[in-house]
């Protein structure tokens, strides 16, 4: 394909990549990244939003491992942060206190274009499919605001919450989302 003779199907394609990057596991990371390096050679810029989004992926995780390492200085005796990353389901992150059982789910989509309506409600019944996994909220990170639909789902919902983080220069976005979910996953009970 050359841009401009069939933009939908190129924009597709690219689309498909950026998924494909974002529901990676760890395990096939480096097969992932040598394929994009192949893509690279005939589509770089189709490649180049799979590592962008890989990239964004690695930020988002760091950031998290951070805040976890911050968090725990203030833990009660006893208790220890958490860091899983999960496959199923896309989420890549469940954090929290293990021996209070506060936790929060962080999923981390590269656009906000990619999180539908549909995407959210399964989220949203998977959050609550095991009432004694402790997991109150769900966050979800996205490089670009979602639409406007979307939005307002999320909002409707007060254990989900949404920040959108462009990248590194909204670590701090980042940061008082994660504390902001992890304060309010102590004040819901049950």
């Amino acid at each position: 394909l050359k841009i401009g003779d069939n933009e939908a199907a190129w924009e597709g394609f690219q689309e498909f990549v950026e998924r494909i990057a974002e529901d990676t596991t760890d395990e096939n990371r480096p097969e992932l990244l040598s394929a994009l390096s192949a893509l690279a050679e005939v589509a770089p810029s189709v490649a180049a939003v799979g590592i962008s989004a890989v990239a964004y992926d690695s930020f988002v995780r760091e950031v998290i491992e951070e805040v976890l390492n911050d968090e725990s200085q203030d833990l009660p005796a006893g208790a220890r942060p958490i860091f899983v990353a999960r496959a199923d389901q896309g989420l890549k992150a469940i954090i929290g206190m293990s021996n209070d059982g506060y936790l929060i789910a962080v999923e981390v989509k590269y656009s906000g274009k990619t999180l539908s309506v549909a995407h959210i409600e399964n989220d949203r019944e998977w959050l609550h499919s095991d009432p004694n996994s402790g997991i109150k909220i769900l966050l979800f990170v996205t490089r670009t605001p979602l639409s406007r639909l979307a939005t307002r789902r999320v909002k409707g919902y007060p254990e989900l919450r949404h920040v959108v983080v462009a990248g590194p220069e909204d670590k701090t976005v980042l940061i008082r989302a994660l504390h902001a979910a992890l304060t309010l996953s102590t004040l819901i009970v049950g």
